[in-house]
């Protein structure tokens, strides 16, 4: 049997030779078209992480009629590569974005993340979420939500993926059962559909934490001393407080289904945005205080890499070496200083 990479080779060969063979009619412009979609769509699927920017753009320009077809899983890669992309371009500079408009730019990336907004529906309605320069989690929240409202959580409060493994497991052995009773087969469905719903739950709350925990942050805090990456730094502060501080937000991560298996993933980012406003004495939403501060500086755990790498920004001098700037240094030193 041809392992599959294999047999996609081929069958693109084959294609490509039947598109010569078509000459130029309306056949071999539609075919062309459909190699280039299939080609772009293995591309994706198999080399998204080390795919640049550009590249992708370009995959999911050929994809976008598809986009309703991607897998979930996939679809909330591609959402936060281009996330993080954009959050970079827009707090860190780019020469596509206008910087007389980085505010408006960062509302418009923090309106992204209400996903208790009564309104989201329509705002997300007719995209995919996967539009280079304007991504967004929403229509992903959105078509999980439906599905939650078709299914319903269980209720209970679930350790993420250890106890998916031992649903997983539970449903397993049901499944292999053959005494089962005979309504067991439309249990163990429901269940599958429950174990489903969780699994993308956790994985939409991971795509969030690699965005909130992404380069882009801690590449902000240890540049305070830039005046420009400050300004940033304190708009998307503010901006990010003000939202997820909302009593619309507290009320949802409290009390939603889908909110309250997404809590975790704001708490952290949160905490993040009040420890530098409780630094640099801003006044904002979510009364920051030295405990938001502690929480990186005291933080001694094994599991979390982005709160060491934020306890060192705030705590170490800047390392020696080829990416030691002057700027970095003195941010360092001025955080150490607070």
């Amino acid at each position: 049997m041809l392992h599959f990479p294999c047999l996609l080779a081929c069958l693109f060969a084959k294609a490509k030779r039947a598109s010569k063979v078509l000459g130029d009619t309306q056949e071999r412009t539609s075919l062309d078209e459909r190699i280039a979609a299939c080609d772009a769509a293995t591309q994706v699927a198999t080399r998204l992480a080390p795919m640049g920017y550009l590249k992708l753009s370009e995959n999911l320009l050929l994809l976008e009629p598809f986009a309703e077809e991607f897998p979930f899983g996939l679809k909330l890669k591609v959402i936060e590569k281009l996330y993080i992309e954009e959050l970079g371009a827009v707090l860190c500079g780019s020469k596509r974005i206008d910087e007389s408009e980085t505010h408006v730019e960062i509302q418009r990336l923090v309106d992204t993340f209400k996903f208790w907004e009564s309104d989201k529906g329509q705002i997300a309605k007719g995209t995919s979420g996967m539009t280079p320069e304007q991504p967004s989690f929403l229509p992903a929240v959105c078509e999980l939500e439906a599905r939650i409202t078709d299914v319903g959580f269980d209720g209970e409060e679930d350790e993420a993926f250890q106890q998916l493994v031992l649903k997983q497991r539970s449903l397993e052995r049901r499944a292999s059962n053959e005494s089962a009773k005979s309504n067991s087969n439309e249990d163990t469905l429901d269940d599958g559909k429950q174990l489903g719903l969780d699994v993308e739950a956790c994985a939409l709350g991971k795509s969030l934490e690699n965005v909130f925990h992404s380069d882009v942050m801690t590449k902000l805090l240890n540049h305070v001393k830039d005046a420009k990456l400050l300004a940033n730094l304190k708009l998307w502060v503010r901006e990010f407080l003000s939202a997820v501080e909302s009593e619309e937000a507290r009320e949802w991560k409290g009390n939603d289904a889908l909110g309250q298996r997404l809590a975790a993933s704001f708490e952290s980012a949160t905490r993040f945005c009040k420890m530098v406003a409780y630094l640099l004495q801003m006044d904002v939403a979510g009364k920051p205080s030295l405990a938001d501060v502690t929480w990186f500086t005291e933080y001694s755990g094994p599991t979390s890499l982005w709160r060491k790498t934020v306890k060192a920004i705030l705590k170490m001098p800047e390392p020696q070496g080829q990416h030691f700037t002057d700027v970095k240094a003195a941010s360092r030193e001025f955080l150490r200083s607070l």
